[in-house]
């Protein structure tokens, strides 16, 4: 197994507001660069553990997403409300909800910028108005709010370590 020194980056994870100098690190040789952010398996780990930047890339990447919702609805066809919210559930919801787990422990301000996405996502498939109160929307279409899934998906991952006792954190969560 063989690193490549050039792409190798390190980050210094911590809340402190003042930054303390980084430590040398070295591979072959060389200093490792310390960033402030990074890309990791989709997810933008930034210092201080905000994901502040991993949400706003969920916004935009989601958002895009929404356009194939918004085209279906205009069309001269015009789709059913069923298929415009399995459309929803299965293109947009899923980007929202990749590392829903992780990004969790993120602060609530940064995660209802998410909300407005499901809301609009919702709104454009059965049609309701703008001013249609999110609560209502999501009931009708059976859909639950962000925080809700978040949930679920952790309360999953929660069980599936419960259920295997050689899991590496098996031990942490039984304490």
């Amino acid at each position: 197994f063989q690193f490549h020194d050039e792409k190798t980056v390190a980050i210094k994870f911590s809340r402190r507001k003042t930054a303390q100098d980084n430590p040398t690190i070295k591979l072959y040789g060389k200093n490792i660069k310390f960033v402030e952010q990074y890309k990791f398996l989709g997810i933008t780990f930034d210092r201080k553990l905000t994901f502040k930047a991993h949400i706003h890339n969920i916004k935009a990447k989601a958002n895009s997403k929404l356009n194939i919702i918004k085209m279906l609805r205009c069309s001269q066809i015009g789709s059913d409300p069923r298929t415009l919210l399995k459309i929803l559930c299965s293109i947009v919801l899923p980007t929202i909800d990749y590392a829903s787990i992780i990004y969790s422990s993120a602060n609530k301000t940064n995660l209802k910028i998410l909300e407005p996405i499901l809301n609009t996502g919702i709104r454009l498939s059965i049609g309701a108005f703008k001013t249609s109160p999110a609560i209502s929307m999501q009931i009708i279409s059976s859909c639950p709010p962000l925080y809700l899934r978040r949930l679920k998906y952790l309360l999953n991952y929660t069980l599936k370590i419960l259920a295997l006792q050689n899991h590496p954190l098996y031990e942490k969560i039984t304490n």
